[in-house]
């Protein structure tokens, strides 16, 4: 059982599986086998909502994962289990109760409707090829679970209304996750609030950026950015509150950060540099954590030098986010000397 803390998920309990301080979840072993999980820690476990992102580094295998939720009895419970069915395991329900059986039978994927409900991601990831990323997500609140892949609603299953807890089993060492939990807000707020960035009713402030302006809250700003509410409790006139332009970026990145105030969502093909940037600025922790990884998942020669500059920049300022994130892109390029010449090659 190997457990290393990170901000973004911290680990309830794992078997067989290493979260990394860049927040990757991934085996401990290198051998196929579902033997590998991990569950996650939550603040709410009657609300939560759960983000993935899962890479694939080899496109010599069929890329699968298990994504669920499970209580705290069936958690601990897993180790004696892994020590019966070395090869993995998973629960069965049968006739309102359920009994554990190998990982390996066709049967194992089958719902549990009383300590643990799981969907196996399989056939939405066929089209997922070496080093890409596939997106899921879970919803857990009032006894209904339901699972997403990208945007997409793709199942929804009824539970007993319990608490549970997040979790996911891996089975290939090549494949690896990086998890997120809504921890700030819970599902039906943020349900709320996506209706009202989607609605745009009765909006009180506007953001300019590029010619372009984006209406939003002020509450919901203030409430997210520490430096919004800052700005807004200082006595300004009427006309200045309600309007804040940006000059340091695009309007697209802009337009992310709004996004991600109101849904905690962004984009995969918005840009995780300028929103690095913004994130620092306007001290929205989560976001500029998540993009992090982002930056580490996503260097490459194109925009190694740009990127680097940008946390570089904030890690040489104090800011313990980017001198980790700093320290993280530092090892990789030492591992890899032709993306570091290409860095040299490109500040000289």
């Amino acid at each position: 059982q190997a457990c290393v803390p990170c901000n973004i998920c911290p680990m309830l309990r794992g078997w067989n599986a290493t979260l990394t301080s860049d927040g990757v979840l991934q085996k401990a072993r290198q051998h196929p086998g579902w033997d590998c999980g991990a569950a996650f820690e939550v603040v709410d476990p009657a609300c939560f909502r759960v983000t993935l992102r899962l890479r694939v580094h080899s496109d010599s295998i069929h890329p699968m994962m298990v994504l669920g939720v499970a209580t705290a009895q069936g958690i601990m419970e897993v180790p004696s289990k892994l020590k019966k069915y070395p090869d993995g395991f998973s629960p069965l329900h049968q006739e309102g109760s359920f009994k554990w059986i190998s990982a390996t039978s066709s049967d194992s994927w089958k719902v549990c409707t009383e300590d643990f409900v799981r969907a196996r991601v399989d056939d939405d990831l066929r089209d997922i090829g070496k080093n890409h990323e596939g997106r899921f997500a879970l919803e857990y609140s009032g006894g209904r679970v339901a699972f997403f892949s990208a945007d997409e609603q793709i199942a929804l299953q009824q539970v007993p209304p319990k608490n549970y807890y997040p979790f996911v089993l891996l089975c290939y060492p090549e494949v690896s996750v990086v998890v997120k939990i809504c921890r700030k807000r819970k599902c039906g707020s943020l349900e709320l609030t996506t209706k009202m960035l989607n609605d745009r009713l009765f909006t009180d402030s506007k953001i300019l950026c590029g010619g372009r302006e984006f209406a939003a809250h002020r509450a919901v700003l203030a409430a997210a950015s520490p430096v919004f509410e800052r700005m807004w409790s200082t006595a300004m006139s009427e006309s200045e509150k309600s309007a804040l332009e940006i000059k340091d970026c695009t309007p697209e990145a802009v337009e992310a950060m709004v996004r991600y105030i109101y849904t905690q969502e962004v984009a995969n093909e918005a840009d995780p540099a300028q929103l690095f940037e913004l994130a620092q600025k306007y001290e929205l922790q989560d976001l500029a954590t998540e993009m992090g990884h982002r930056i580490l998942e996503g260097l490459c020669k194109e925009n190694l030098e740009a990127w680097s500059r940008v946390v570089h920049r904030h890690a040489k300022a104090g800011d313990p986010e980017a001198q980790r994130l700093w320290d993280a892109i530092y090892g990789r390029l030492s591992k890899d000397p032709a993306m570091l010449r290409s860095l040299v090659e490109g500040i000289l």
